[in-house]
């Protein structure tokens, strides 16, 4: 009696852990639903609040006199509607935590050819599995990178430009946009440019963990962004 009744103890302790492990589980599941229900609000109110930033941008250029400051704030207006894009895109797909660049650069490549018409974009991507976080200053970098070569690279307003991501190993990545134009002027210095794109490209860069570099394509110009072992500067 004594041995069956030990034998009935352990086996009622046994259902007790067993179902507050269910519970735990439940509770611990439904914690992440709810994380990730939030995650997904706060990156649709963050791409709403950009878009309302983008408008008021345009409003304020619409009615400046200024040429120049009306470029300006036409050129920041651009640069907020593509983070919005971003954000809208990572919500829609629910990509949160990482990001396939086939989709997202070429999704990204679709959008540059709509807002430029006479332009060609092409567009090669190796298939990359990245963290969300390196993504979108990804995205940003192409998206500076191309809409510059559509303003400066060919002048009569038309041309095409490529972007290509290869990895040839997980650890390595290269990013290269390329253009047929007129390619860049003898004194060019990418690190005295005091222009807000260069800038851009410039820390979009950094912030990668990324070697850069200008080249002469002869014709045009080829900008490559190298990054090695994706490490923790970019948060893979």
């Amino acid at each position: 009696m004594q041995g069956f009744a030990n034998l009935l103890g352990v086996a009622i302790e046994r259902q007790h852990a067993e179902e507050e492990l269910r519970a735990s589980k439940a509770l611990l599941q439904q914690a992440l639903e709810d994380q990730d229900v939030l995650t997904r609000e706060i990156s649709h109110r963050v791409k709403n609040s950009l878009q309302l930033v983008a408008g008021l941008l345009n409003m304020q250029g619409r009615s400046s006199g200024n040429e120049d400051l009306r470029q300006a704030l036409a050129d920041a207006e651009a640069r907020v509607h593509t983070i919005a894009q971003v954000h809208d895109r990572l919500w829609r797909h629910n990509e949160m935590r990482s990001v396939n660049l086939v989709e997202f650069l070429g999704e990204l490549c679709t959008k540059l050819r709509a807002t430029a018409p006479h332009f060609t974009v092409g567009c090669s991507i190796d298939p990359i599995i990245v963290p969300t976080d390196f993504a979108v200053p990804l995205g940003l970098l192409v998206n500076e990178l191309v809409t510059n070569a559509f303003k400066y690279a060919y002048p009569e307003g038309s041309g095409e430009v490529r972007v290509e991501l290869t990895s040839d190993s997980p650890e390595r990545l290269r990013l290269e946009v390329s253009d047929q134009g007129v390619g860049l002027p003898p004194d060019f210095n990418p690190a005295r440019s005091r222009s807000l794109g260069m800038r851009l490209v410039a820390s979009l860069s950094r912030q990668l963990g990324g070697q850069l570099k200008w080249t002469d394509a002869q014709p045009g110009t080829r900008f490559v962004l190298e990054v090695s072992a994706l490490d923790e500067g970019t948060g893979r």
